[in-house]
């Protein structure tokens, strides 16, 4: 780390100088980053925490009252919960997997990438025979 306007180590020199210009700006960008990444941590930490020990019950109210929870299910409330993924994000990506699920079938294969693949006949819109969905 440097010191600055303390006066008992400064460059003397134009290129010690020029060297501490570049040297200061990494060190406080790497400084601010690793304060972000442990209050991340934390964060995470707390909000798991808030879940951990909780009833089956209590995490099927925090999910909209379903009956049951499935893995994928638990996930989303955790993700939710983690990182404040709101549902217009959540929609966003459904219209973009459906869109990508070119066949219907619900999952994501070679076949679906195959049929959006960009072709001579589209003029490479990406959209493959789909007529533009």
């Amino acid at each position: 780390v440097t010191t600055i306007g303390f006066g008992d180590l400064s460059p003397q020199t134009w290129f010690g100088r020029l060297l501490a210009c570049l040297y200061l700006p990494l060190v406080v960008f790497t400084v601010a980053k690793a304060a972000q990444n442990v209050t991340q941590y934390l964060s995470n930490q707390a909000t798991l925490r808030k879940y951990k020990g909780k009833s089956v019950d209590q995490l099927l109210e925090k999910s909209g009252g379903v009956a049951e929870l499935r893995l994928a299910d638990f996930q989303l409330l955790i993700i939710r919960a983690l990182y404040g993924v709101d549902e217009d994000t959540l929609a966003e990506l459904e219209r973009q997997f459906h869109t990508l699920d070119a066949d219907g079938s619900g999952t994501l294969d070679l076949r679906d990438v195959v049929f959006t693949a960009p072709t001579a006949t589209t003029g490479g819109s990406g959209r493959g025979d789909r007529g533009g969905l």
